[in-house]
């Protein structure tokens, strides 16, 4: 009987800063407050911005991916929370996110897309820059939910962005909790 190799759940992301994260979490508590939805809420301590999603992956290949990500190139940049939306558009949501402008993530994420080419999950999805407010199991008013969506605004607070992590990520059915296993600072 061949031994399976132990995995985690990885992805490269942004810390958020605790102004950040007291915006975010009044658009939360907004939401919440709202009544159209039944979901989980992840806390506010664990905000952060997805740039990769590795998925699953052998404990054997932590070190491979960080010698990857220690190659990576960026120069600092500023992220700006924007607005609150519903993912996916076109279907029933299943996701609350916040949405970020910035003009240095696109590129960054395409340099660690780059970098992690071999470890990327087969079919991984387009890239929207984004932190997850709710993941929905069911929505109970539809029409109030967007009513909530458009009400609910976002302060445009700026945030620099230095570094970038790589993080473990714990699913349970109260919530995923993160353990950061590295950071990665800006260079040019």
């Amino acid at each position: 009987m061949k031994e399976q190799s132990k995995k985690v759940r990885l992805f490269v992301a942004l810390e958020l800063n605790d102004e950040f994260k007291d915006e975010l979490g009044k658009a939360q508590r907004a939401l919440k407050k709202s009544g159209t939805i039944e979901g989980t809420f992840p806390a506010t301590a664990g905000f952060h911005m997805t740039l990769q999603f590795l998925g699953s992956v052998e404990v054997s290949r932590i070190e491979a991916i960080k010698e990857a990500l220690l190659k990576v190139l960026f120069a600092p940049f500023a992220i700006t929370l924007d607005q609150i939306t519903r993912m996916p558009i076109e279907k029933p949501p299943r996701f609350i996110w916040a949405t970020i402008k910035s003009d240095g993530i696109d590129a960054l994420r395409q340099v660690v897309e780059n970098a992690l080419a071999h470890e990327t999950p087969p079919g991984a999805r387009k890239f929207n820059s984004h932190i997850t407010l709710a993941r929905i199991k069911k929505v109970l008013h539809r029409k109030k939910l967007q009513a909530a969506l458009e009400h609910i605004r976002l302060e445009p607070l700026k945030q620099e962005i230095s570094q970038f992590v790589l993080m473990e990520s714990h699913v349970t059915d109260k919530g995923a909790s993160y353990v950061t296993l590295a950071r990665f600072p800006a260079k040019v």
